[in-house]
């Protein structure tokens, strides 16, 4: 499934930037459209002619005339019954009589309810599996069935797929970018040919202000998330763009591994826009240098804004610099509980004989809240040493809540003492 902008919005909204978000009609819209019609033996786009419920079976049969066949083997003018599984009293049917829609369908199983129930014939199901009527309602858009036509047309070559797809995402159909999307990011063997002069559309796209800007960063984010080789040549043409995609271009670049050189990364590290001063920092963690971890520091330890703070804080798993251990130690101690938790997700990532110290001490006399988050954090770090720290404890602290704590995180019941 794609999330729609998740990461990308999580850091631009945790850092004060208010965008709206993207947000697509329902579960089965944002499920990738096009693997589903790999997945299918029948797809065709009909007319709903009747509906026939067969409760012994608790399925709703739905008759569907055939328009059009956009694979399998069908014939347009012929009917298909396709099934619905109601098993609650509230289950809604997915269509009325009338209703026009894109199926795309396996074989029912021959459950020995459903040949009981059944008359004698041959039955779909979506292959998809849909929970309501609203999960099926975008299909009903012509425009839907034409992207899936060309797409059969062209998946059978990597090249023409990955240029069908692209056009798609850049294209003037809202409705299916999420699907092209979902498929750029989801299949390996396309992320090589999506090199800066195949996504050069993309590029133009992303500079055309009538697209929703939590839109367009979501496309450059999830493109290098994905790996896409081109997308560091496109992000690098966002820098110093002042239409708002300089924050989420930079990030591309520090996912990317392609790092601005450290002096312009300190300078972003200080500016008022803070989903930029958070992409830098996160920057100046990947380039690792002594100045660049002193600067994470500062920001860490001064930062005005609470959201980077801990926004940068979830960034910090893999950075061992002792500095570093010690802003996630006084952070455990912090009232802040999302700041407290991050910081001992980060520690239990590191698993450094440090910042298992750390954990360690909130653990024995940190607040309860603390407590308990450390006891955790020390058991998902999967470190020998901090399973012997919870065994000890277990055994010799004189707190009894700590002692509950770590038979808690070694994963005894509590039935059992």
């Amino acid at each position: 499934m794609v999330r729609a902008g998740a990461a990308l919005r999580r850091r631009w909204m945790a850092a004060g930037v208010g965008l709206a978000a993207w947000v697509v009609a329902g579960s089965a819209e944002s499920a990738d459209l096009f693997a589903n019609v790999d997945a299918s033996t029948l797809v065709v786009r009909g007319a709903v002619e009747a509906v026939t419920p067969y409760e012994a079976a608790k399925l709703q049969v739905f008759r569907i005339r055939v328009d059009r066949v956009l694979q399998g083997e069908a014939a347009a003018g012929e009917t298909i019954a396709l099934a619905q599984e109601m098993l609650f009293a509230t289950t809604k049917p997915y269509f009325a009589p009338g209703a026009e829609s894109l199926v795309l369908a396996v074989p029912l199983p021959s459950y020995s309810r459903f040949r009981e129930a059944l008359p004698q014939g041959t039955y779909w199901r979506w292959t998809q599996r849909l929970d309501t009527a609203a999960d099926v309602a975008w299909l009903a858009d012509p425009a839907v069935a034409d992207g899936v036509a060309a797409y059969v047309g062209v998946r059978d070559d990597a090249e023409a797929t990955a240029d069908f797809l692209v056009a798609t995402l850049v294209g003037s159909q809202p409705i299916l970018r999420a699907h092209a999307l979902a498929a750029l990011t989801a299949r390996p063997a396309l992320r090589p040919l999506l090199d800066t002069g195949r996504l050069a559309p993309v590029a133009a796209w992303l500079r055309d202000h009538r697209q929703p800007l939590t839109v367009r960063g979501e496309v450059m984010e999830q493109l290098a998330r994905a790996g896409a080789p081109g997308m560091a040549d496109v992000a690098e043409g966002f820098l110093g763009d002042s239409g708002g995609l300089e924050p989420v271009a930079l990030d591309v670049l520090v996912t990317l591994r392609r790092l601005p050189p450290t002096d312009r990364l300190l300078g972003w590290s200080h500016s008022a826009d803070d989903a930029l001063r958070l992409a830098a920092c996160r920057g100046l963690l990947a380039a690792a240098t002594p100045q660049a971890l002193t600067r994470v520091v500062e920001v860490l330890r001064s930062d005005a804004s609470s959201n980077v703070r801990l926004e940068l804080v979830k960034s910090l798993g893999t950075v061992e610099d002792v500095r570093i251990v010690e802003v996630l130690g006084d952070a455990m101690a912090t009232a802040e509980k999302p700041l407290m938790l991050a910081a001992a997700d980060a520690l239990a990532t590191i698993g450094s004989g440090a910042a298992l110290a750390v954990l360690r001490q909130t653990l024995e006399s940190g607040r309860p809240d603390a407590q308990a988050a450390a006891a955790f954090a020390l058991k998902r770090s999967g470190k020998p040493e901090a399973q012997a720290i919870l065994e000890s404890l277990e055994q010799s602290h004189a707190d009894p809540q700590v002692r509950r704590l770590c038979k808690l995180a070694l994963g005894e019941s509590m039935h059992e003492h």
